[in-house]
Protein backbone atom coordinates (compact mmCIF):
# COMPACT_ATOMS: atom_id res chain seq x y z
CA UNK A 1 0.00 0.00 0.00
CA UNK A 2 1.52 3.28 -1.10
CA UNK A 3 2.52 5.78 1.57
CA UNK A 4 0.84 9.04 1.93
CA UNK A 5 2.77 11.98 2.79
CA UNK A 6 1.50 14.15 5.44
CA UNK A 7 3.33 17.40 4.15
CA UNK A 8 1.93 16.88 0.71
CA UNK A 9 -1.27 16.13 2.12
CA UNK A 10 -1.43 19.08 4.31
CA UNK A 11 -0.66 21.11 0.85
CA UNK A 12 -3.21 19.83 -0.95
CA UNK A 13 -5.60 20.55 1.73
CA UNK A 14 -4.51 24.39 2.03
CA UNK A 15 -4.74 24.92 -1.85
CA UNK A 16 -8.20 23.39 -1.64
CA UNK A 17 -8.87 26.06 0.87
CA UNK A 18 -7.01 28.99 -0.65
CA UNK A 19 -9.00 28.00 -3.69
CA UNK A 20 -12.11 28.06 -2.14
CA UNK A 21 -11.65 31.62 -0.69
CA UNK A 22 -10.51 32.77 -4.02
CA UNK A 23 -13.66 31.58 -5.65
CA UNK A 24 -15.95 33.12 -3.09
CA UNK A 25 -14.24 36.43 -3.36
CA UNK A 26 -15.06 36.02 -6.92
CA UNK A 27 -18.13 35.39 -6.59
CA UNK A 28 -19.45 38.29 -4.81
CA UNK A 29 -17.47 40.18 -6.89
CA UNK A 30 -19.13 39.37 -9.86
CA UNK A 31 -22.22 39.72 -8.17
CA UNK A 32 -21.71 43.34 -7.09
CA UNK A 33 -20.14 44.24 -10.70
CA UNK A 34 -23.58 42.46 -11.96
CA UNK A 35 -25.86 44.89 -10.55
CA UNK A 36 -23.27 47.79 -10.29
CA UNK A 37 -23.10 48.15 -13.89
CA UNK A 38 -27.11 48.13 -14.24
CA UNK A 39 -27.27 51.43 -11.94
CA UNK A 40 -27.46 55.19 -13.20
CA UNK A 41 -24.18 57.64 -12.26
CA UNK A 42 -26.52 59.21 -9.61
CA UNK A 43 -27.18 55.18 -7.91
CA UNK A 44 -23.77 54.39 -8.68
CA UNK A 45 -22.52 57.12 -6.03
CA UNK A 46 -24.70 55.94 -3.60
CA UNK A 47 -23.52 52.78 -3.59
CA UNK A 48 -20.44 53.83 -3.12
CA UNK A 49 -21.16 55.62 -0.14
CA UNK A 50 -23.34 52.91 1.33
CA UNK A 51 -20.53 50.40 0.60
CA UNK A 52 -18.04 53.04 3.01
CA UNK A 53 -20.41 53.06 5.65
CA UNK A 54 -20.78 49.52 5.45
CA UNK A 55 -16.82 49.49 5.38
CA UNK A 56 -16.84 52.14 9.00
CA UNK A 57 -20.25 50.03 10.61
CA UNK A 58 -17.51 47.02 10.65
CA UNK A 59 -14.50 48.78 11.97
CA UNK A 60 -16.57 50.69 14.53
CA UNK A 61 -18.18 47.26 15.36
CA UNK A 62 -14.59 45.56 15.56
CA UNK A 63 -12.97 48.57 17.79
CA UNK A 64 -15.51 49.43 20.20
CA UNK A 65 -18.73 46.77 20.36
CA UNK A 66 -21.07 48.70 18.54
CA UNK A 67 -24.04 47.39 16.59
CA UNK A 68 -25.35 48.78 13.22
CA UNK A 69 -29.20 49.61 12.75
CA UNK A 70 -29.45 50.88 9.54
CA UNK A 71 -32.06 53.90 9.16
CA UNK A 72 -35.68 53.30 7.88
CA UNK A 73 -35.66 56.67 6.19
CA UNK A 74 -32.42 56.42 4.19
CA UNK A 75 -30.14 53.88 3.02
CA UNK A 76 -26.99 56.54 3.39
CA UNK A 77 -27.52 57.39 7.08
CA UNK A 78 -25.54 54.80 9.54
CA UNK A 79 -27.16 55.25 13.22
CA UNK A 80 -24.79 53.61 15.80
CA UNK A 81 -26.16 51.57 19.27
CA UNK A 82 -24.15 50.00 21.77
CA UNK A 83 -24.73 46.19 21.91
CA UNK A 84 -27.04 45.12 24.52
CA UNK A 85 -25.39 42.86 27.04
CA UNK A 86 -27.50 39.78 28.30
CA UNK A 87 -29.19 40.72 31.27
CA UNK A 88 -31.45 39.01 34.12
CA UNK A 89 -34.12 40.38 35.58
CA UNK A 90 -36.18 38.66 38.59
CA UNK A 91 -39.59 38.74 39.52
CA UNK A 92 -41.92 37.51 42.16
CA UNK A 93 -43.16 34.31 41.21
CA UNK A 94 -46.58 32.46 42.85
CA UNK A 95 -45.94 28.67 42.11
CA UNK A 96 -48.97 28.10 44.07
CA UNK A 97 -50.67 29.83 40.62
CA UNK A 98 -54.21 30.65 39.85
CA UNK A 99 -56.80 28.81 38.36
CA UNK A 100 -57.50 28.55 34.79
CA UNK A 101 -60.18 25.96 35.70
CA UNK A 102 -62.17 25.55 38.51
CA UNK A 103 -60.82 27.77 40.83
CA UNK A 104 -59.18 25.12 43.74
CA UNK A 105 -56.14 27.32 44.28
CA UNK A 106 -55.58 30.45 46.85
CA UNK A 107 -52.94 32.82 46.03
CA UNK A 108 -51.58 34.28 49.30
CA UNK A 109 -50.36 37.90 49.69
CA UNK A 110 -46.68 37.43 49.00
CA UNK A 111 -44.75 35.25 46.17
CA UNK A 112 -42.90 32.56 47.40
CA UNK A 113 -40.20 32.42 44.79
CA UNK A 114 -38.33 34.53 42.00
CA UNK A 115 -37.75 33.47 38.53
CA UNK A 116 -34.90 35.10 36.32
CA UNK A 117 -35.83 35.88 32.77
CA UNK A 118 -34.13 37.75 30.24
CA UNK A 119 -34.58 41.53 30.49
CA UNK A 120 -36.76 41.76 27.40
CA UNK A 121 -39.41 44.68 27.58
CA UNK A 122 -42.34 42.12 27.53
CA UNK A 123 -40.52 40.96 30.58
CA UNK A 124 -39.66 44.23 32.11
CA UNK A 125 -43.39 45.34 31.58
CA UNK A 126 -44.90 42.65 34.58
CA UNK A 127 -44.40 43.19 37.82
CA UNK A 128 -44.77 39.68 38.79
CA UNK A 129 -44.99 36.04 37.74
CA UNK A 130 -48.00 33.15 38.38
CA UNK A 131 -48.89 29.41 37.20
CA UNK A 132 -51.83 28.55 35.21
CA UNK A 133 -53.16 25.76 36.31
CA UNK A 134 -55.71 24.30 34.26
CA UNK A 135 -56.89 24.73 30.31
CA UNK A 136 -59.79 26.74 30.92
CA UNK A 137 -57.73 29.41 29.51
CA UNK A 138 -56.75 27.62 26.10
CA UNK A 139 -55.37 28.35 22.98
CA UNK A 140 -53.97 31.82 24.90
CA UNK A 141 -52.71 29.97 28.05
CA UNK A 142 -52.16 26.09 29.11
CA UNK A 143 -52.02 24.33 32.09
CA UNK A 144 -48.32 25.03 33.39
CA UNK A 145 -47.69 28.12 31.73
CA UNK A 146 -46.31 31.02 33.30
CA UNK A 147 -48.35 33.92 33.17
CA UNK A 148 -47.14 37.63 33.47
CA UNK A 149 -48.79 40.08 35.37
CA UNK A 150 -49.02 44.23 35.89
CA UNK A 151 -50.12 44.87 38.96
CA UNK A 152 -51.45 48.41 38.89
CA UNK A 153 -52.55 48.19 34.59
CA UNK A 154 -56.33 49.46 34.21
CA UNK A 155 -58.46 46.57 33.30
CA UNK A 156 -61.20 47.03 30.53
CA UNK A 157 -63.44 44.40 29.61
CA UNK A 158 -61.93 41.91 27.33
CA UNK A 159 -58.91 41.77 28.82
CA UNK A 160 -57.09 38.90 30.81
CA UNK A 161 -56.27 39.59 34.66
CA UNK A 162 -56.06 37.49 37.77
CA UNK A 163 -58.66 37.65 39.89
CA UNK A 164 -59.68 36.62 43.32
CA UNK A 165 -63.20 35.79 43.66
CA UNK A 166 -64.27 35.02 47.19
CA UNK A 167 -60.62 33.42 48.47
CA UNK A 168 -59.63 31.59 45.15
CA UNK A 169 -57.49 32.82 42.28
CA UNK A 170 -58.30 32.38 38.59
CA UNK A 171 -56.95 33.82 35.17
CA UNK A 172 -59.67 34.54 33.37
CA UNK A 173 -61.12 37.77 30.63
CA UNK A 174 -62.53 39.91 32.50
CA UNK A 175 -66.59 40.32 30.77
CA UNK A 176 -69.58 42.65 31.83
CA UNK A 177 -70.78 40.90 34.62
CA UNK A 178 -68.95 37.64 34.60
CA UNK A 179 -65.22 36.18 33.95
CA UNK A 180 -65.27 34.54 30.94
CA UNK A 181 -63.58 31.21 29.86
CA UNK A 182 -61.82 30.91 26.65
CA UNK A 183 -62.06 27.82 26.70
CA UNK A 184 -66.06 26.59 26.02
CA UNK A 185 -65.61 23.39 27.81
CA UNK A 186 -65.81 25.57 30.98
CA UNK A 187 -68.91 27.71 31.91
CA UNK A 188 -68.20 31.49 32.88
CA UNK A 189 -67.58 32.26 36.54
CA UNK A 190 -70.84 35.13 37.02
CA UNK A 191 -70.13 37.94 39.53
CA UNK A 192 -73.08 38.71 41.95
CA UNK A 193 -73.44 41.08 43.92
CA UNK A 194 -72.38 39.81 47.01
CA UNK A 195 -68.92 37.90 45.61
CA UNK A 196 -65.58 39.45 46.99
CA UNK A 197 -63.76 39.90 43.64
CA UNK A 198 -60.53 41.44 43.95
CA UNK A 199 -57.92 41.94 40.59
CA UNK A 200 -54.70 41.06 41.25
CA UNK A 201 -53.34 42.51 38.14
CA UNK A 202 -53.98 42.62 34.37
CA UNK A 203 -52.19 39.30 32.29
CA UNK A 204 -49.89 41.04 29.70
CA UNK A 205 -48.24 37.53 28.36
CA UNK A 206 -46.38 34.96 29.50
CA UNK A 207 -42.98 33.26 29.64
CA UNK A 208 -41.79 31.75 26.21
CA UNK A 209 -39.64 29.09 26.50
Amino acid sequence: MERIDPELLQLQKESRKNFAEKWNIQYYEKQLLKYFTQLIDENKKRAIRYTENLCNVQKMEEEQGYKYIQSPTSATIVEFHPKQESKIIALPYFRAGASAGTGIFILGNEAEDEIELPALPEYEAADFAIDVNGDSMEPDFSNEDIALVQRDAEMYVGDIGVFIVNGDAFIKELGEKELISKNKEYKNIPIRENDNVVCMGKVIGKVIY
